[in-house]
């Protein structure tokens, strides 16, 4: 889930894990169709896609270039939907999902700076409301979440992401 994880995406790479991000996946597609990569513009490129290829489609791109890079260990990053997390069930996939209060939430995407996060906090608490509840087409975070395995709690120090994360993969039997 990308409630709070790029954090927690580094670190599991730095321990080994390939990373592939959903909205990544999109972020390509609207730079290829030279659209904005704002938030709202991106959201409604992933509704399109979802609506003509099924609700799945970017978590089966994602899978398939996982597959095709023949990765062993690997990081699904960006779960929006139960049809997302059920697609990749369906493979073996097991799921941590990361939450985070949302006025860190919101500290932490001024600081990254994208393109999509130059919004004031009133709207990002609207865009959030949106995407956890289903509001938003294709997106329904917190049905996702109530279906992980484990959840991390990022809202303290480094050290604590760090133990929480090694104590996910020991729980789930993913340690390399």
């Amino acid at each position: 889930m990308e409630l709070e994880n790029r954090r927690c995406v580094s670190i599991y790479n730095k321990k080994g894990f390939a990373i592939y991000s959903l909205p990544d996946c999109l972020r390509k597609k609207a730079s290829l169709q030279n659209s904005p990569l704002t938030r709202d513009s991106l959201t409604q490129l992933a509704n399109q896609l979802k609506v003509t290829f099924g609700q799945h489609i970017l978590a089966k791109q994602c899978y398939e270039a996982a597959l095709k890079q023949k990765n062993e260990a690997v990081v699904f990053d960006s779960i929006r939907n139960l049809e997302e997390l059920e697609y990749l069930k369906q493979k073996a996939v097991r799921f941590i999902g990361i939450k985070a209060p949302l006025e860190k939430r919101y500290q932490r995407i001024k600081k990254r700076q994208h393109e999509k996060d130059k919004v004031s906090f009133s709207v990002f608490k609207e865009q959030d409301e949106k995407e956890n509840k289903g509001k938003s087409s294709g997106q329904h975070i917190d049905l996702a979440l109530k279906e992980c395995e484990y959840f991390i709690i990022n809202d303290g120090s480094k050290q604590d992401l760090y133990a929480q994360i090694d104590d996910s993969l020991d729980r789930l039997f993913l340690y390399l």
